[in-house]
C-alpha cells in the first residue's frame, strides 16, 4: 500500500474511531456501542501496524483488549467476546514481534492459545474455532523458531498442519484452506532445513508448491498467490543447493525472480512486491557465485541492494529491511572482495556490521542476528592486513 493510502487509511478509520466514541457516550452502557469502539480500535491499530507506528498500534489493540475482557467479565460465557479477547491478545503479540520483543510476543500468543483451545473444545465442528486455533500454534511456532526454541516449534507447526489439513477436508476447493495448509508445510520444511534434513524440507516445500499453484490457477490475478509461489519457488531452489544441485536451484531462483517481476510490473509501487525481487535477485546471485560467476552474482546483488536502500529511505525504522540491508552488503562485499576491490568489500562488510549490532541491541531475542554478527566479525577479523 503507498504511504498516501496508508494515511488515508488511517485518517478514515481514527474518524470512525472518533464517531463511535461519540456514539458510546451517548449510550454508555449499550453492548453494541462499546464493541464498535473495539472494532474501530483494531482498524486503527491495523493501519498503524502497516504504516511502522508500533507504539501507535499498540496503544491501540491494548485499550481494545482492556475494553473486552472488561465485556467479558460480564458476559463470561459469550464466545464471541472470548474470540475478541483472543483477537486483541494475537494483534498485540503480532504488533511485539515486529517490534523483535519476542518474550511479549510469546506470552500475548499463550493467552491466546488458551482461549482459541477453549472455544475448539466447546465447538469443534466449527471452521472459525478451528481456523483460529491452527493460526494461533503457527504463531506460537514462529516465535519459539525466532528464540532458537527449535523442538518447540516443531511441535506446534505439526499440531497446526494436523488443523490446517482438517479444515482442507471440510473444504476442498477453498483457496484459504489451500493457503493454510501451504503455510504449515513451508514452516516445516524450513526446521527441516535447519536441521539439514534436505529430503524432507524438500517434500515439504514441494506439496507446498503445488497446493499454492492450485490457487494461482484458481486466482490467477492475485498478488498473494504471485507472491506464494515465488516463495516457494526460492524455498525449493534453496534445499537444492544445500544437496548440491546448483543448476536446479539456479532454474528455481529464475522462475521465483520471473514471477516475482511479473508481480512487481502488476503493483509496482508495492514494497512487498519489491521485496520479492529483492529476495530473487539475491537467489539468482548466489546460484551465480557458486558457479563461480562472481562478476554477473555482484551485477545481481547490486540490483538488490539499491532496492533495499531505496526501500529504507521510506521506511527507516524497519527491523525486517534493515536485516534485509545487512544481508545485501555481505553478498556485495564478499563479491568485491574475491574480485580484488578491498576497500569497496571492507566498506560493505563493516556497514554490515554495523546494522547487526544495531538489530541486536533493539530486538536482542533474535538470536539470529547475534549469531550473523559474531559469525561477520570474524570473518573482518580473519581478512589479511
Amino acid at each position: 500500500m503507498a504511504a498516501g493510502d496508508v494515511q488515508a487509511a488511517h485518517d478514515a478509520y481514527e474518524e470512525s474511531l472518533a464517531l463511535a466514541r461519540a456514539l458510546l457516550a451517548q449510550s454508555p452502557g449499550d453492548l453494541g456501542a462499546t464493541q464498535n469502539v473495539t472494532f474501530a480500535l483494531n482498524f486503527v491499530g491495523d493501519a498503524a501496524l502497516v504504516a511502522g507506528d508500533l507504539n501507535a498500534a499498540s496503544a491501540a489493540f491494548q485499550e481494545s483488549l482492556d475494553i473486552n475482557e472488561r465485556l467479558l467479565k460480564q458476559h463470561p460465557e459469550s464466545p464471541e467476546l472470548q474470540r475478541e479477547v483472543s483477537y486483541c491478545l494475537n494483534k498485540i503479540g503480532q504488533t511485539a514481534m515486529t517490534a523483535g520483543d519476542l518474550k511479549a510476543a510469546e506470552k500475548a500468543y499463550k493467552q491466546s492459545l488458551t482461549i482459541d483451545r477453549r472455544l475448539y473444545k466447546q465447538n469443534p465442528e466449527s471452521p472459525g474455532a478451528l481456523r483460529d486455533l491452527s493460526v494461533t500454534y503457527l504463531k506460537i511456532g514462529d516465535t519459539a523458531a525466532l528464540r532458537g526454541r527449535l523442538k518447540r516449534a516443531q511441535r506446534a507447526y505439526e499440531e497446526s498442519l494436523i488443523l490446517h489439513r482438517r479444515l482442507l477436508e471440510q473444504s476442498p476447493e477453498s483457496a484459504v484452506a489451500l493457503r493454510d495448509v501451504s503455510i504449515s508445510l513451508n514452516n516445516i520444511g524450513d526446521l527441516a532445513m535447519e536441521a539439514g534434513d534436505f529430503q524432507r524440507a524438500r517434500a515439504a516445500y514441494q506439496e507446498s508448491l503445488n497446493l499454492r499453484e492450485r490457487v494461482l490457477r484458481m486466482h490467477p490475478q492475485s498478488a498473494e498467490a504471485l507472491r506464494d509461489v515465488a516463495y516457494n519457488l526460492v524455498m525449493l531452489g534453496d534445499t537444492a543447493m544445500a544437496a548440491g544441485d546448483v543448476e536446479g536451484a539456479q532454474e528455481s531462483y529464475q522462475r521465483s525472480l520471473e514471477v516475482a517481476q511479473h508481480l512487481l510490473r502488476q503493483t509496482p509501487t508495492s514494497v512487498d512486491a519489491l521485496r520479492d525481487v529483492v529476495i530473487s535477485l539475491n537467489k539468482v546471485g548466489d546460484a551465480a557465485r557458486a558457479l563461480n560467476d562472481v562478476e554477473g552474482a555482484l551485477a545481481v546483488y547490486q540490483q538488490a541492494l539499491d532496492i533495499i536502500r531505496r526501500l529504507l529511505q521510506q521506511n527507516p525504522e524497519s527491523l525486517y529491511l534493515q536485516h534485509d540491508l545487512a544481508l545485501a552488503l555481505m553478498r556485495t562485499g564478499g563479491c568485491a572482495l574475491i574480485l580484488g576491490n578491498i576497500p569497496r568489500g571492507e566498506a560493505d562488510l563493516r556497514e554490515a556490521v554495523t546494522i547487526l549490532k544495531l538489530l541486536t541491541r533493539t530486538a536482542p531475542d533474535v538470536a539470529l542476528y547475534a549469531d550473523q554478527l559474531k559469525r561477520l566479525e570474524q570473518a573482518l577479523a580473519d581478512l589479511p592486513g
